[in-house]
């Protein structure tokens, strides 16, 4: 249950009382999204842009401008530039440094040092008819194993297929044999859903999935390698993602440290 919770296997390096912390968060219940995170997506989207945002879709970051210690802006890749006195990066630690020149001098290089991001690899199954359709849950004693069906509470196909989801936690390797992941996972169906292979709707297996940019280890009591979302070395520069501040996990996490920095921001203005 601590590797579901907090998506690492490993026990010796894991903050216990960020396990608990999740633990007691799971045990007041799950909320399934209906119609999946895509519906979320849309609906803050909506609600940014009724807000005012303008969304540069298509318009990659490529620099944040910075002088004498201060952001100036961001110059994008079709070689135009947006002036900005603040600019907040939701994005993980390696994709953060790379925006930034001289990143590496900052604390923004020493939390990407410190970063420890966890791997799972992934099968993704919408079935026509279930086998075992009262079989929905799994998880594995000895082996990193997970299994789940999410629709039920909610709609998560347009003809009524059930969809799970099966997965190996690779904890910190990257690099872990996406053939033999894969192989895995699908004996994992056999065993709970025999005959799986001839009611697939939908299926996709993605290997080596970044789940999340760090492990949160005991030595950090269960914090991220930035401990807050303002990047100290320049004024007006800031973070937020899974890997930033010591609250929530995953999207939690992310949504908390942007929230954090948009009150910075406007305390600023």
């Amino acid at each position: 249950m601590c590797r579901q919770w907090t998506y690492s296997g490993d026990m010796s390096a894991l903050s216990a009382g960020f396990a608990i912390r999740q633990g007691q968060l799971a045990a007041l219940g799950v909320r399934y999204v209906d119609r999946g995170w895509q519906a979320a997506v849309e609906r803050l989207r909506g609600a940014a842009v009724q807000a005012g945002a303008v969304l540069a879709a298509g318009r990659a970051a490529e620099r944040v401008l910075l002088r004498d210690g201060r952001v100036r802006g961001v110059s994008l890749a079709d070689g135009s530039a947006l002036e900005a006195a603040a600019v907040l990066m939701a994005a993980g630690p390696e994709e953060a440094c790379r925006l930034v020149p001289g990143s590496a001098r900052m604390s923004l290089g020493k939390w990407r040092g410190e970063a420890r991001p966890l791997y799972a690899a992934c099968l993704d199954i919408a079935l026509k008819r279930p086998p075992c359709p009262e079989r929905v849950f799994a998880l594995g004693l000895d082996e990193p194993l997970y299994f789940s069906k999410h629709s039920g509470p909610v709609s998560l196909s347009d003809d009524g297929s059930a969809v799970f989801h099966a997965m190996k936690y690779n904890g910190t390797d990257g690099g872990s044999d996406a053939k033999a992941d894969e192989s895995r996972l699908t004996e994992l169906l056999d065993l709970l859903e025999p005959g799986w292979d001839k009611e697939i709707a939908a299926m996709r297996f993605t290997p080596g999935v970044l789940v999340a940019h760090d492990s949160r280890p005991a030595r950090r009591h269960g914090a991220g390698p930035a401990p807050g979302p303002a990047v100290p070395e320049v004024s007006g520069l800031f973070v937020a993602g899974d890997w930033v501040g010591a609250d929530g996990r995953l999207a939690d996490a992310a949504m908390a440290s942007a929230k954090a920095a948009a009150e910075e921001i406007l305390r600023r203005r």
